[in-house]
């Protein structure tokens, strides 16, 4: 995935909560690997090992998932 990127995102409702995802966690936008976790919270986890595991409880985060990457044509403006 680079900047510019299209992203095709499936916002329906669902329990299953293990995948690739983008994500509105406290007013930041993120693409990252979310897992369930007992007690009501999610684990985001970055494919990219600079950035650590973060567990955040699930009311705190809005999602959808991830379905497709797709390059956008470079405009001439």
């Amino acid at each position: 995935m680079s900047s510019g990127d299209g992203l095709f995102i499936d916002t329906t409702p669902s329990d299953n909560l293990f995948g690739i995802y983008v994500l509105n966690v406290y007013g930041t936008v993120l693409v990252k690997r979310l897992s369930v976790r007992a007690g009501g919270t999610l684990l985001i986890t970055s494919d990219t090992p600079i950035y650590p595991p973060e567990e955040v409880p699930l009311n705190s985060v809005r999602w959808g998932r991830l379905m497709r990457i797709t390059q956008l044509p470079l405009s001439d403006a």
